[in-house]
């Protein structure tokens, strides 16, 4: 069992270095073979595939024959993913993935508010007015803004009652959200 915690542990920090490399752009268009990435992580072959594996399924890997493993255009990358939304949080700043971040937003959020409303339990109203007054009495310029901030909206998913917009909003735009906020 602490053999495949260990594992599991040399795997993330390789997923995470990898990630570091990509978004970085420390190793190009194409990443170098398994064996040479395994030695520079220090990792046993085995670990190294289970993390490419890992990036492969969120879609910011490909694996060709006779070319190796191109890095995918981070457009391409799965963005219903925690991770993947951090990651390019990370990244060099894009343009456009803050105003999709938005757009995102102002798509979840007035229908989990119509929702909300008529779904909500006594205790969800009152959680969403009491974080809508904490919101409202801090400035943006303040400490804190932020967090109020997405407090406030996400009591508002959370008493929509919509499972998908729970995931979505908890896996891809809670946090974030104050991360796209300081960046502006």
């Amino acid at each position: 069992m602490k053999q495949a915690n260990k594992d599991r542990s040399l795997v993330s920090k390789v997923m995470d270095g990898l990630v570091t490399g990509i978004v970085e752009e420390k190793y190009g268009a194409i990443l170098p073979p398994q064996d040479v990435l395994s030695k520079e992580f220090d990792v046993s072959r085995t670990v190294m595939r289970e993390a490419l594996s890992m990036r492969l399924a969120r879609d910011m890997l490909d694996v060709r024959p006779k070319i190796g493993t191109r890095i995918r255009p981070m457009s391409d990358w799965r963005m219903i993913d925690e991770d993947v939304v951090n990651w390019r949080f990370r990244a060099k700043p894009d343009p456009l993935f803050l105003p999709e971040v938005i757009e995102f937003r102002i798509l979840i959020e007035p229908r989990a508010s119509a929702q909300a409303a008529p779904r909500g339990s006594a205790a969800d109203i009152a959680a969403i007015r009491e974080a809508f007054e904490a919101f409202r009495q801090i400035r943006p310029s303040e400490p804190g803004y932020q967090e109020a901030d997405e407090i406030f909206h996400t009591r508002i998913v959370v008493a929509s009652g919509n499972q998908f917009f729970k995931h979505m909003w908890r896996r891809s735009f809670a946090a974030r959200s104050r991360q796209s906020i300081r960046r502006s």
